[in-house]
């Protein structure tokens, strides 16, 4: 798949940025009220062309260090015409709507869409791991580890991490509901997944084109504050170092230590 659709790999362009309009609550369901103005190539998404829809905004972009700004990192998959718009990989079958595909060792990331970094809320979210079309998915324990990093509005960063569900009998993969722990507001969240085999045994992300993933009903909501925040920038440069540096620990991506 990466050699399919790479052009080459690089960096998350300043284009998640742009945009005006305050953060409030709000469900991304990739569906009606999706922009995807920024996006020229929609349904495939490259480096530096978010997403926005209800006041934010959500962008894939590779984790490879030297990423070329035009590799392609995501895609917007018909739920109602999964075989026709997965591009021959292994997709949740049972959404009847459009959803997010994290693809190329990918990671996701969503903002306020307001330039002023306003902090919000993650509540929840739907995800599904996603196969590469080429490996073998475990029928138990688990087919990947989805990890979320959210960088406070003190700087500071929290880890959550989930378990994606294996495949069902029937040889399929399902979205899984989500509801994240932390009550802390956010200026900016990572989401990026594992890859985890047959044995049980999981990869690190970013580097073995194994770790694709899916996304959906993403519930935020925010957080009113009487400050201007200016962190968002700054919120994700941390979390693309601090995400290479737990994505090596191997043994156990479940636990965030």
């Amino acid at each position: 798949m990466k050699n399919r659709f790479r052009k080459t790999a690089g960096l998350l362009g300043a284009a998640l940025f742009l945009g005006t309009g305050a953060a409030h609550a709000a469900l991304i369901d990739f569906d009606a009220g999706l922009d995807t103005s920024q996006a020229p190539w929609s349904p495939l998404l490259t480096q530096g062309a978010p997403l926005y829809q209800g006041g934010y905004a959500i962008s894939t972009a590779s984790m490879t260090p030297g990423a070329d700004p035009d590799a392609f990192v995501g895609l917007l998959v018909d739920g109602h015409d999964v075989a026709g718009t997965c591009f021959g990989m292994v997709c949740p079958t049972d959404s009847s709507s459009n959803f997010l595909m994290a693809m190329n060792d990918s990671a996701v990331y969503l903002t306020s869409q307001s330039t002023s970094g306003a902090p919000f809320l993650l509540s929840g979210f739907k995800a599904s791991f996603v196969g590469n079309g080429i490996d073998p998915l475990p029928a138990s324990g688990g087919a990947g580890v989805l990890r979320v990093l959210e960088t406070h509005t003190d700087g500071s960063v929290t880890t959550e991490s989930f378990e994606l569900a294996s495949i069902n009998g029937n040889g399929d993969l399902n979205f899984a509901s989500f509801s994240s722990t932390n009550t802390k507001p956010v200026v900016a969240a990572m989401f990026f997944a594992y890859f985890c085999d047959t044995n049980g045994n999981c990869s690190d992300a970013f580097s073995n084109n194994k770790a694709q993933f899916a996304l959906d009903d993403i519930n935020v909501s925010a957080v009113p504050e009487p400050a201007t925040w200016a962190m968002t920038a700054l919120g994700l440069a941390g979390l693309a170092g601090v995400a290479r540096r737990r994505a090596r620990s191997r043994a156990n991506p479940l636990n965030p230590a």
